[in-house]
């Protein structure tokens, strides 16, 4: 990791820069790409979320279910 480190810092000391053009579509493709990212965060972290909660909610809804059968 801390070869990592240093390779990285001599590439920006020793970088040039590379004058190249950004067009103006360059922007939408960026916000289209935070957005798209913060989405598919959004879903993975749902996903797992809703298993997660379903460790601790499992125990609960076949309680649930044994006592409406008692009941009846």
């Amino acid at each position: 990791m801390f070869k990592f480190i240093i390779y990285f810092f001599i590439f920006l000391i020793f970088s040039k820069p590379s004058y190249a053009y950004l067009d103006p579509g360059i922007a939408s493709f960026i916000i289209q790409s935070i957005v798209g990212s913060i989405a598919v965060g959004l879903g993975f972290i749902s996903m797992y979320w809703s298993k997660f909660k379903s460790l601790f909610f499992k125990n609960e809804k076949k309680l649930d279910k044994k006592n409406k059968r008692k009941g009846n």
